[in-house]
């Protein structure tokens, strides 16, 4: 069974959504089929501009110190960023191992950080760490609407676990269209209330904004601030 339902003509990535929706079930491996077949349409070959854009402002006080955390890092440009700018170590988890072999390439590029940076297979519904190693970053780019609407919850539990308190958790939230709603991926729907109802109480948003650089399909980069 597909992931999704067909993309509806007016979406605005419907070649994005059709081809992975009809390749990605709940099986995390199936995403290995998509590299295979170089449908990677969230792959642009460099950091988020948002993300960039983020960091840069210092309008949010990250952490200079500590571990950061991709789930669904794939070729592991956000955590080479965030090792490379905050000085962070950084994880990346990833299900497709020609997305990790393709992320320890690039890492070997820049041996200076190969201490820094760490390309790890894992499920994040069962990756787990002890109380201080938890994490005062976590970046989440396209894993969100990859995951299906049934297991958002263990997603929000996930990410509590994961977090340190004052930790901050970075969502770049796409597709992004709030003039023309659709409940079709890729490969599943997202909007701002499906991040806040499973991460629960306890969080501030201290960074709200639409990127002036957004893509086509839009975008909305949300920072919440996990309490103390």
């Amino acid at each position: 069974m597909s992931a999704s339902t067909p993309a509806s003509g007016n979406h605005p990535v419907p070649h994005a959504v059709n081809a992975i929706g009809n390749i990605v079930t709940e099986d995390p491996q199936s995403w290995n089929i998509l590299w295979q077949r170089k449908i990677t349409p969230w792959d642009t070959g460099k950091v988020q501009p948002p993300l960039r854009t983020l960091i840069e402002s210092e309008e949010v006080p990250f952490p200079k110190e500590g571990r950061a955390l991709v789930p669904g890092c794939g070729r592991g440009y956000d955590p080479i960023y965030f090792a490379s700018t905050l000085g962070l170590e950084a994880f990346g988890l990833e299900a497709s191992s020609i997305a990790i072999d393709a992320a320890k390439e690039l890492i070997a590029t820049t041996p200076e950080l190969a201490s820094k940076v760490h390309i790890q297979a894992a499920d994040f519904f069962e990756y787990k760490v002890a109380d201080e190693n938890k994490f005062q970053l976590i970046y989440d780019y396209t894993f969100f609407v990859a995951i299906p609407p049934s297991k958002r919850g263990l997603w929000g539990a996930q990410i509590n676990s994961l977090i340190s308190p004052g930790g901050y958790l970075i969502t770049l939230m796409f597709p992004y269209v709030p003039d023309s709603p659709y409940s079709t991926g890729p490969p599943f729907y997202s909007n701002f209330d499906s991040y806040a109802e499973v991460l629960g109480p306890g969080w501030e948003v201290v960074y709200d904004k639409i990127p002036e650089d957004a893509p086509p399909a839009g975008n909305r980069m949300v920072v919440w601030k996990r309490g103390i």
